[in-house]
């Protein structure tokens, strides 16, 4: 597939956007909340 020459292969940039980080961080907060509000 990489050197078909009806086919372009580009890299996945999906969760790079802005609002895709900050629901990461957001959501990385809240694990880490519910871990120290069970200990």
């Amino acid at each position: 597939l990489l050197n078909h020459p009806k086919i372009s292969l580009t890299p996945h940039i999906g969760a790079a956007t802005n609002e895709a980080q900050e629901r990461v961080g957001t959501e990385l907060a809240n694990i880490i909340i519910d871990f120290f509000k069970k200990a």
